[in-house]
């Protein structure tokens, strides 16, 4: 029980990191999962945590994924109403590429 004490002195809160070429920030989207009804399961970076020094961890907020704009070719997606946190490591992400929100006609798309 101790010795996992002892191991988070290991670890560091960052703004940002680089990965594979692809930049994370916080307020970042990831995806962390594919939800029972096929759509993917969001969550906006809200911390990023390096763990001595190559283990990245996210710190993130689950998004409701509404549906599927056909239009946009975007996921639409709110904020739910009681926050769901998510501690993820970023081998865990169903999808690496970052994404970012785009607000259009007070949906949140991307």
């Amino acid at each position: 029980m101790y010795t996992k004490i002892i191991h988070l002195i290991h670890l560091h809160r960052v703004y940002w990191v680089t990965k594979n070429t692809l930049k994370y920030s916080i307020g970042t989207i990831v995806t962390l999962a594919i939800g029972d009804d096929d759509l993917p399961v969001f969550g906006e970076v809200k911390e990023i945590l390096l763990y001595n020094t190559s283990m990245i961890i996210f710190l993130t907020e689950e998004l409701s994924t509404d549906q599927f704009h056909h239009h946009y070719h975007a996921y639409e997606v709110s904020r739910r109403e009681h926050k769901k946190m998510h501690v993820t490591q970023f081998s865990s992400l169903v999808d690496h590429v970052p994404l970012s929100l785009l607000k259009s006609c007070d949906v949140l798309l991307f």
